[in-house]
């Protein structure tokens, strides 16, 4: 068998989630080429491996833990056996050929996501099936799919959104004026590259005085990323 040059290029690198994934599979070869099909697998599949530690010295031990997810496995033959009326042929002659495809992705999915403890992934494979296993030509390509969440959609969301609280400094049996607290942002959903602005009062009552201000924020993103922060009072960003 003479030498295969199999590659799979998409037209655009990032999709969202119900797009149609389109592109080329491109064979070259310097002979013919006999097989049994060329086939393609579309894949979205996440796995996450991490492990949890307790006890010291003797009694230690340590836990692992693994889990997957598949979101679709879609296989396709486009030439040879399986493929369409007129394409089930089962040699190309040498040269180039270029075969398009597409396959459309389902509505709800996660966006690409890559960490130590594991990743959500998306690929396309290709495979020139010969009668030996061994002869098989393989190539692989990856793509991103990042979700999107429209803020319209939800209601409230433009709301401004806070908290008000008062506490009484206690010495002994005296009881002092109140501390009171006011923190407000402008609305209550934001999306990444926006910043979050908030406006804090507070007003002191009590004999006393305090050092600074602190402000934590919490941001849960609509995916599988959690931050947690802790800064001064200036505008937080959301990354």
């Amino acid at each position: 068998m003479g030498k295969i040059n199999f590659t799979i290029s998409l037209n655009k690198n990032v999709y969202r989630p119900g797009e149609i994934v389109s592109g080329q599979v491109n064979i070259g070869l310097l002979e013919s080429l006999s097989f049994k099909a060329i086939e393609l697998t579309y894949q979205g599949r996440a796995n996450v491996h991490w492990s949890e530690s307790t006890g010291s010295g003797e009694n230690r031990r340590t836990n692992y833990y693994n889990g997957s997810e598949t979101y679709f496995n879609n296989h396709a033959a486009i030439y040879g056996d399986g493929a369409p009326a007129g394409s089930n042929l089962n040699t190309l002659n040498a040269g180039q050929h270029v075969f398009s495809i597409q396959f459309q992705l389902p509505i709800n999915l996660p966006s690409s996501f890559e960490a130590y403890i594991g990743h959500v992934r998306y690929s396309v494979e290709g495979k020139i099936r010969r009668s030996g296993v061994s002869s098989n030509s393989k190539t692989m390509t990856v793509f991103t799919v990042l979700d999107y969440l429209d803020l319209n959609q939800i209601p409230n969301v433009q709301i401004p959104v806070g908290r008000n609280d008062s506490h009484h400094l206690c010495c002994c049996c005296c009881r002092s004026g109140p501390v009171e607290a006011s923190f407000h942002i402008n609305r209550a959903g934001f999306v990444p590259g926006e910043n979050v602005t908030a406006h804090a009062s507070i007003e002191n009552m009590s004999p006393g005085g305090f050092s600074g201000i602190a402000e934590e924020n919490n941001i849960v993103t609509n995916g599988p990323t959690h931050l947690q922060a802790s800064s001064p009072l200036p505008p937080a960003n959301i990354p």
